[in-house]
């Protein structure tokens, strides 16, 4: 042990007892407010992952349209409909 591990092991406790926190918040709220409090939460770090499937076409159409600092992204699997290359 190098005399870091206590931080370490606090530091990761500290850390699932935010995320438990902030799932027990989820939990109770609509979709574009949860959405909201991710976005206030960890503001430009927040990210959705796109497949461009009907869910996350509607997560994204909150996001933009609400205007919250989440940035969405999809990843080039090479198997997308050339009229989907052409929308992105």
């Amino acid at each position: 042990m190098n005399g870091f591990g206590n931080v370490s092991v606090q530091s990761n406790v500290r850390v699932e007892m935010n995320h438990q926190n902030l799932i027990t918040q989820l939990q109770d709220l609509e979709p574009i407010r949860g959405l909201q409090l991710v976005g206030e939460r960890f503001g430009s770090k927040a990210r959705l992952s796109s497949s461009l499937g009907i869910d996350d076409q509607l997560l994204t159409y909150w996001i933009a349209s609400q205007k919250i600092p989440i940035h969405v992204f999809t990843i080039d699997t090479g198997r997308l409909f050339q009229e989907t290359y052409d929308v992105l």
